[in-house]
């Protein structure tokens, strides 16, 4: 697993296409510092500007019981992408107020 870190000073990652890798997943996103009452949206494009995946990163309640490895809130993806030349990920803010985030992946 990898990660990635993006805020509203580099709100996209670019996951360029090779014989070794051609497909990525994205397993979760962990808010490090979210926005008060207003949540980001988490977009997926191919080569071609094509939104292939959007998502409002609005974390859910965690259960009071549940074993936490961190204090930050934790959006689960877990989508699978196939590209070929290359796949943008983007992170948007309302209002392009500051926020940080680590994107995870294999």
């Amino acid at each position: 697993m990898d990660r990635i870190k993006l805020n509203d000073q580099q709100p996209e990652f670019v996951f360029t296409g090779s014989e070794e890798r051609m497909n990525v997943e994205i397993l979760k996103v962990i808010l490090k510092e979210p926005l008060p009452g207003k949540p980001l949206l988490l977009q997926i494009l191919d080569e071609n500007n094509f939104l292939l995946y959007e998502k409002f990163l609005i974390p859910k309640k965690s259960d009071p019981i549940a074993v936490r490895f961190t204090s930050d809130p934790e959006i689960p993806i877990n989508k699978r992408f196939i590209f070929h030349a290359f796949l943008k990920l983007c992170v948007l803010a309302p209002d392009d107020l500051p926020y940080s985030v680590e994107v995870e992946f294999s």
